[in-house]
């Protein structure tokens, strides 16, 4: 539903806990694994062991779900003990590396320096920054808030531009109210972050498994496993080279994959 052109700026917008981060790690591993170009995930949240273990689950297919038993999380185990030399070899006979950084910074100088520093130190044609608010929430330090999301968009994409790389760049909205999805006018704090977009895919998820207020009055034991369903919408509320779009998608937690949808499953969902 787009297309990427070099120096883009591309957001990916989303509300909490609906696959921002997986979808990105999917962008960016695909670029690297078809076009042979490296590629870098600065994440302030993960570390680089869990980053890691999301790729591992994605290029193994290893469903890392919560163990209920001993043996599940004995069979899990096995399973990436399994997979890690497979995955490690397959990435030592491609062209194009995927580095994972949890860095340390105490401004955001030194975030912007990290990001030169990986494009000339590894020549990363692909870099994602995840997440655009938190770095201005621990960089802040009695700025105007909206302000300085607006000059940290400005400056990374400006990195971008550059030195000719595509910045993928997770945003955080604001509040969604109840029943309404996610749009480009949804980006928390600045509406002049989403202008630096040359591209802004927007992810939304049906919430699934909540507990009502009425439920939870009658008492009695509950149990759920609250969460969101797996189909997954992305829309381009923003392309300035194509006329962008919509599609449904499917999210597999589990494994970190993003699935097309099958032509049953859509005849399905249609009928």
């Amino acid at each position: 539903i787009v297309q990427f052109d070099e120096g883009d700026c591309i957001q990916l917008l989303g509300p909490e806990k609906q696959g921002k981060s997986t979808v990105g790690l999917n962008l960016i591993e695909y670029m690297v694994d078809t076009y042979e170009e490296t590629g870098a995930i600065v994440c302030l949240e993960m570390t680089r062991a869990k980053m890691a273990r999301k790729w591992i689950c994605h290029k193994a297919g290893i469903a890392d779900n919560l163990p209920s038993t001993p043996e599940d999380a004995q069979f899990l185990t096995q399973q990436f003990k399994n997979a890690i030399p497979k995955v490690k070899e397959l990435a030592a006979n491609r062209v194009g590396d995927l580095l994972f950084c949890y860095p340390k910074y105490q401004s955001e100088e030194d975030i912007y320096k990290l990001l030169v520093d990986i494009i000339r130190r590894y020549g990363a044609k692909w870099i994602m920054l995840d997440n655009l608010q938190l770095l201005c929430d621990t960089t802040l330090k009695g700025k105007n808030r909206t302000q300085h999301l607006s000059e940290l968009s400005k400056r990374i994409t400006k990195i971008g531009k550059d030195y000719g790389v595509q910045m993928v760049i997770i945003l955080q909205p604001h509040r969604i109210a109840e029943n309404k999805l996610a749009t480009s006018d949804s980006v928390d704090g600045a509406s002049q972050v989403a202008k630096d977009a040359d591209v802004m895919l927007i992810i939304n998820r049906n919430r699934i498994g909540e507990i009502t207020k009425d439920a939870f009055s009658q008492g009695g034991f509950i149990q759920t496993e609250g969460s969101f369903g797996p189909e997954m919408l992305i829309s381009a509320g923003l392309s300035r080279y194509s006329a962008g779009g919509a599609t449904t998608l499917y999210f597999d937690g589990a494994t970190s994959t993003i699935h097309k949808l099958t032509e049953g499953k859509i005849a399905a969902m249609n009928a």
